[in-house]
């Protein structure tokens, strides 16, 4: 699912919060990719989205800076 809609149209966050739903209905861990607003960030958190991935938490990094970021953070 896209979740550039959400915030867009009331029916898409409608969607996305019973998808989030469900899953975790039966016990799935969600995690919402390509996440790149603030906006969008806040709206998954607060349907309960598990895990946020994305531009907006960190641009992907070569496998050599992985422990330097980690370690600063």
């Amino acid at each position: 699912m896209n979740n550039s809609g959400i915030l867009i149209d009331e029916k898409y966050y409608y969607l996305a919060k019973k998808f989030i739903e469900v899953c975790h209905y039966f016990n799935y861990e969600v995690v919402a990719e390509g996440v790149e607003t603030k906006e969008q960030f806040e709206a998954l958190r607060d349907l309960g989205c598990d895990k946020i991935q994305g531009y907006y938490i960190a641009k992907a990094l070569p496998i050599d800076k992985l422990g330097d970021m980690l370690l600063k953070n």
